[in-house]
């Protein structure tokens, strides 16, 4: 695309009074015309298949959020990106967090994927490769909704299957076939073995920079097998990363005439000349700000919170917001990612409302470890997390010797962290104080870590608790860790929950640390350092229980007849013995 016809598509497509079009820090691709583009093997022309992306992209309705179930009008830099990828090969944009690329670049995927539609062919392959599985589940479930109508006999998401699909979608395989024409879809890991064999009509390449051992590998083998069809195109989107010499990186800097690039990123020079929160910089970044009240008001609390806080939440803020650099995954997988973290925090009086039945969690600890407790409703997704330490030794000796400083004086002081006199933590006393903020709420139930197991049953004898509520389980480990890890994930990486800035929760999510079994089922590691990660497990305990609750149907087991009886009871679950 010639930088006077990308000027006259922006010009074309751009909104009355959108000020962003002069904010865009983009490199597109110089190339001669149509006639020396790759060949095309679609019934369209480049520009007719264009025009037709376009229209197919604007029937589909907005899938989540407070624009749920409105018409998805597409935005200048979204029609840039379309007229890009259909006049070349390879296509890759990065843009900062939130401004709706996930559900863009799936919208193409449905294109591919339905028959009848632009990119559509018979025995089409389309590969979204993402650095974990549950971070292709997003594009996915918006791929579910967009075709709700026609992978779904009543259209609703989730309910019964149109026999002439076919859809996996659990912890290891994600993938939507069409049993007659053989085009299927498939969501895959940051696993180069698994992209071999592979002769795709359509690659999607989602977060790069996230990818584990800066995925060259699983790149490398991707971009082999374009060689298998000859009209195959690669989508790839993300946030940018950190290092400039990180794959992703070198390829936003070398457009050709196969390939079209942009980057929309605020600038170091920004930053030095202290521009950092000014709008024209925010623009940048975020082609989407004009457009999308939700992203506005995300930057706003971002903003607030980096000129407050500085540190961590400074450096998300100029990774995520300016997108000046996303540090790659290392080799040490965290439960959840950073930037699908933090979108989930909300400032303070913004998260979700306590409505509706509570599910509790709990993990108990002794002289040593932190002793927490976390609440979670699941009707609204909000979820807070307390902890408790004894008084001896003091919490600035504590954090010395765990070497985190000061942190669990500042958690102290926001009353996130209690303080018991001794030399243990009273347990059952830090118990009934947390519990018996909640007594107006019905209960889900309460799941316990076996340990200090007594001091659970006590609380619930003296206080009238109802016992026959108590779940004891494993934290982190087994099938119970299995379970509630992917529960927590599920709802972070979905945006369902939410909750207010919690350092004690942001500290240990950042020293969270995953193993896999040999399946690659997921479980928490109790003890990867001196950090106290103690309110992320009783988190993990009360959202799993919130979450098999709301979703009983995606159980296995029977508790969809369990929750069914305790539904139908009657009876406030709280209740006394």
């Amino acid at each position: 695309m010639s930088e006077g016809n990308a000027g006259k598509i922006s010009r074309r497509n751009f909104m009355k009074g959108a000020a962003a079009a002069g904010a865009i820090a983009a490199t597109t691709a110089a190339s001669a015309g149509v006639a020396d583009r790759i060949p095309m093997l679609f019934e369209d022309s480049p520009d007719g298949l264009a025009e037709r992306l376009k229209r197919e992209l604007e029937e589909l309705e907005i899938s989540e959020g407070p624009l749920a179930g409105t018409p998805l009008s597409l935005m200048p830099w979204q029609g840039e990106v379309v007229d890009g990828f259909a006049h070349h090969r390879q296509t890759f944009f990065s843009i900062a967090r939130s401004n709706g690329k996930t559900a863009f670049v799936a919208g193409i995927a449905r294109s591919a994927l339905q028959p009848g539609k632009a990119l559509y062919r018979p025995r089409g392959q389309i590969v979204i490769a993402a650095s974990s599985l549950d971070q292709g589940s997003i594009a996915f479930d918006h791929i579910k909704f967009f075709m709700r109508d026609v992978l779904f006999v009543d259209g609703d998401v989730g309910g019964k299957i149109n026999p002439e699909w076919r859809i996996i979608d659990n912890t290891h395989q994600k993938r939507i076939e069409h049993r007659k024409s053989g085009t299927s879809l498939r969501v895959i890991g940051s696993d180069a073995d698994r992209a071999h064999g592979k002769a795709p009509s359509l690659i999607i390449v989602d977060e790069p920079a996230k990818w584990k051992n800066r995925g060259k590998k699983l790149w490398v083998a991707l971009r082999t097998s374009m060689g298998k069809q000859k009209d195959c195109k690669m989508l790839g989107i993300g946030t940018h990363p950190e290092s400039p010499l990180h794959w992703f990186s070198e390829l936003l800097r070398t457009p050709n005439r196969h390939r079209w690039v942009r980057t929309y990123q605020a600038s170091m020079q920004d930053i030095e000349d202290g521009n950092e929160f000014d709008l024209a910089t925010i623009r940048k970044a975020n082609p989407s700000y004009d457009y999308l009240e939700p992203l506005r008001d995300e930057i706003e609390t971002a903003i607030e919170e980096a000129q407050n806080e500085g540190g961590t939440a400074l450096t998300s803020y100029r990774a995520l917001v300016l997108n000046l650099g996303t540090a790659e995954t290392d080799e040490d997988e965290m439960i959840v990612e950073l930037e699908n973290w933090y979108a989930v925090i909300r400032s303070k009086g913004h998260a979700a409302a306590r409505e509706g039945p509570v599910a509790i969690g709990i993990d108990l600890g002794g002289g040593y470890s932190m002793s927490a407790i976390s609440f979670y409703w699941p009707n609204t997704g909000r979820l807070e997390a307390y902890g408790a330490f004894p008084a001896q030794p003091s919490l600035l000796e504590r954090g010395r010797r765990d070497g985190v400083g000061e942190a669990y004086q500042v958690m102290h002081t926001r009353g996130e962290v209690a303080v018991y006199p001794g030399y243990k933590t009273d347990n059952v006393r830090f118990l009934k104080d947390r519990l018996s903020e909640i007594e107006e709420f019905d209960w889900i139930g309460c799941a316990a870590d076996n340990y200090a197991k007594t001091d659970v049953m006590q609380v619930f004898l003296e206080a009238h608790y109802n016992e026959a509520l108590l779940d004891f389980r494993r934290v982190g480990a087994g099938p119970h860790g299995k379970e509630d890890v992917e529960a927590f994930q599920s709802e972070v990486l979905t945006s369902y929950m939410s909750l207010e800035q919690n350092n004690a929760l942001d500290y240990a999510i950042l020293r969270s640390r995953l193993r896999r079994d040999p399946n690659g089922n997921p479980a928490i590691q109790k003890a990867t350092n001196k950090g106290k990660i103690d309110v992320l497990q009783a988190s993990l305990l009360a959202v799993g229980m919130g979450y098999r609750f709301r979703k009983p149907h995606e159980q296995k087991g029977g508790l969809n007849e369990f929750w069914r009886k305790m539904l139908e009871s009657g009876k406030r679950m709280v209740g006394s013995v």
